[in-house]
């Protein structure tokens, strides 16, 4: 299990994380979870193990954009029709271009 230090998780769900790759690009549903240390963390399913990713919200003040919000952010990927913008979320890193797009089950779930 993939452990940040001594913190605790606050909230764990599964979301559907956009990922684009080299010969392919799309939403997949992952366990994502928020840690006390402000980590989102995602994982292939409930069981945890190691992530496929995670990214420190307190370390990327960069872009942190929700719903409305997203619209002003480059490159936003095309999300499914049974979505809608108050669903999205976009988390960006220190790093250039790096940005995870995040779809929660509703507009509810996101805040």
């Amino acid at each position: 299990m993939f452990v940040t230090g001594i913190n605790k998780q606050i909230k764990g769900g599964y979301l559907l994380r956009y990922r684009r790759g080299l010969f392919c690009s799309g939403w997949s549903e992952e366990w994502v979870v928020l840690y006390e240390d402000s980590t989102i963390a995602w994982y292939a399913d409930k069981g945890l193990g190691r992530p496929r990713g995670r990214i420190r919200i307190g370390d990327s003040p960069d872009l942190l954009a929700v719903g409305e919000w997203t619209r002003k952010v480059p490159k936003r990927p095309r999300f499914p029709r049974s979505c809608h913008l108050g669903q999205l979320l976009a988390i960006g890193s220190r790093r250039p271009q790096n940005v995870q797009w995040l779809i929660a089950q509703s507009s509810a779930e996101v805040k």
